[in-house]
């Protein structure tokens, strides 16, 4: 199952934050996830999501 929501939305960026939260570490992508307007509910369920992805 891949995660592929509409560019440039919300969902767009929580989903590019909670993939690249390894990468990026969280300080960087909460800043990210600021700038664009992101609930951190929603980066919170992202990174979940993209967990869940990455083990399947």
């Amino acid at each position: 199952m891949t995660i592929s929501p509409i560019p440039q939305s919300t969902a767009w960026h929580a989903v590019r934050a909670g993939r690249n939260w390894h990468i990026w570490k969280g300080y960087t992508a909460r800043l990210y996830c600021i700038k664009h307007g992101v609930p951190s509910g929603l980066v919170t369920l992202a990174r979940v999501l993209a967990n869940a992805e990455r083990t399947l």
